[in-house]
């Protein structure tokens, strides 16, 4: 169910239940809306001049059962459904999968380009095939075809015969073979290989089976997933970051599932937790689900295809031809057993980010699972910074320790007469950095007393009062210039010379981290231990020879 709200007065505007597409607002007294209908758990886009928005949709409860599903869900399900913004009514949508029982939903939203002349948008999908459709009315720009589809599994009479895919482009590689098995050691090799030939596998859409494990390739942490892809509009390429990953599967008779404990979590007996799909109880179906997602080895937890298991391309949209294309992640963070490897070589990991193209042609990836941008890395960047800058600000030796000689260099500061002469800023923002250099100087030259009256990360409106200088009558205007110039003003703090912005960005991590929406204490412990090391270098700075 999609809800719309007026985002003035938070009021609903309206609601779309697509077992009661009848209904425009909240359900009539006594009833409910449906439940477990497919959702769209993902990011969406939208055309503001066409009052569509366009939403991912999801899969139906239960992913890898689709007998009790009902036609509405069948109809909306992994599709990409475009609703007018001031009805909640679907306008048109566009399916990718039918009966899905793979986990295949949209995990990216689509993104708008302009295509021949033509309105259009980029529709990745976890398959790895791209769409590039009308967004006014869904319909496909490019070849869309068919292909044969396994009816096997337990549900044989439930899968279709063929299964739409993209004859434009896909980021999907070929069908496994079992040459394509790996491991550490020939004996990781050898089982790989015996799973392999034991599993049922028929190539694409493969679907789950009950008295043996099935191969989903790609699995549903394959193709493109949450962040979508990069469009260079001037160019006309698609950057797009993807994963090779496959799914080892088994769909487990409820007896033994319950035997096992998998049960909806708040009736759970047995663990709780793990990857998606592992031991997913698919409460009121005939079977629960077992993903082994990666296919990883028992012991080792070494994955038993080869890689790169991610990778990033660049495609021309003219053509539909791959530019270039290279494995994207390092092995330095995975190794045999849970043990880091530390080794730089380019594996390609699985990457559920979205990329992002600059005017410079620059590429910044925004990647979830190296470790170089995990939290903890960013919290120990962010401590080290500031315990840097403590220690750069702060020397381990100020001032004398001798008292008579601080009360006369107390007594000899000259005592501002008169009123001063304002220096007002020159235009709106942060402050950033203030040339201490210059002021002195200028200072100096002019024997001027000045009292700055604010700091580096203070926030200022243009023509308010930065600097007051005594006497008022020694500074001119090329002396107020100079003065002005001193302060540099930006739209954003820096930490150049401002503690307060990298103690504030530990406080405030912690702060959400211990929100009741992420609910991350360990992060927060994070930010206060890197916190408590830059108070030890500050607690270290002695005064004259004490």
């Amino acid at each position: 169910m999609i809800q719309g709200f007026d985002a003035r007065t938070g009021k609903l505007r309206w609601a779309w239940d697509m077992m009661h597409p009848e209904w425009n607002g909240y359900p009539p007294a006594g009833q409910e809306w449906a439940r477990g209908t497919p959702n769209m758990w993902t990011m969406a886009s939208g055309d503001e001049q066409l009052g569509l928005v366009y939403l991912p949709m999801g899969n139906a409860a239960a992913d890898y059962y689709s007998s009790l599903r009902r036609p509405e869900e069948n109809q909306f399900a992994t599709s990409l459904v475009a609703l007018d913004v001031t009805t909640g009514k679907p306008r048109w949508r566009f399916q990718a999968v039918r009966k899905d029982v793979w986990d295949y939903d949209f995990g990216a939203q689509a993104t708008l380009v302009e295509y021949k002349g033509v309105p259009a948008m980029v529709l990745p999908s976890k398959q790895g095939d791209i769409y590039i459709l009308d967004r006014r009315t869904g319909r496909p720009l490019i070849p869309v075809g068919e292909i044969k589809a396994p009816q096997i599994g337990v549900e044989p009479q439930q899968r279709a015969a063929t299964q739409p895919v993209s004859l434009w482009h896909t980021l999907r590689q070929p069908d496994l073979t079992e040459r394509d098995m790996w491991g550490m050691s020939p004996i990781d090799q050898i089982v790989c290989r015996i799973q392999f030939r034991r599993a049922s596998y028929k190539g694409f859409f493969t679907p789950p089976e009950a008295d043996r494990h099935s191969i989903e390739y790609p699995g549903y942490n394959g193709g493109t997933d949450w962040g979508g892809i990069a469009v260079d509009p001037q160019r006309g390429v698609i950057v797009a970051n993807y994963n090779d990953m496959l799914n080892y599967v088994r769909l487990v008779p409820r007896a033994e599932a319950n035997q096992r404990g998998w049960q909806p979590r708040d009736q759970a007996r047995g663990k709780i937790g793990g990857a998606e799909g592992a031991g997913d109880p698919q409460a009121h179906t005939p079977y629960a689900i077992d993903v082994n997602a990666g296919w990883q080895l028992p012991f080792t937890g070494m994955l038993c295809k080869q890689p790169p298991y991610g990778g990033i391309r660049a495609i021309d949209m003219a053509t539909s031809k791959t530019i270039w294309d290279r494995p994207l992640g390092e092995a330095r963070t995975n190794g045999p057993f849970g043990i880091p490897s530390m080794l730089p070589i380019p594996i390609g990991t699985p990457n559920n980010g979205g990329s992002v193209v600059t005017v410079g042609v620059l590429i910044f990836f925004i990647h979830h699972v190296p470790q170089r941008i995990h939290i903890n890395s960013v919290i120990e960047d962010i401590g080290r910074r500031l315990q840097h800058e403590v220690d750069r600000r702060f020397p381990s030796v100020i001032g004398t320790a001798d008292p008579d000689a601080a009360e006369t260099e107390a007594s000899d500061r000259l005592e501002p007469d008169g009123s001063p002469r304002a220096v007002g800023a020159r235009g709106t923002g942060y402050i950033q950095l203030i040339d201490e250099d210059l002021l002195m100087r200028t200072a100096t030259d002019s024997d001027l007393v000045c009292r700055i009256r604010y700091r580096p990360g203070d926030f200022v409106h243009e023509g308010r009062t930065l600097l007051e200088l005594w006497p008022a009558e020694r500074c001119d205007d090329a002396c107020i210039g100079q003065l002005q110039g001193a302060f540099a003003l930006g739209a954003q703090r820096t930490a150049l010379q401002d503690l307060r912005f990298l103690i504030d960005e530990l406080v405030e991590t912690a702060d959400r981290a211990l929100s009741p929406g992420i609910n991350d204490p360990f992060t927060a412990v994070t930010c206060m231990d890197w916190l408590g090391a830059a108070r030890a270098v500050r607690a270290t700075i002695l005064v004259g020879d004490e």
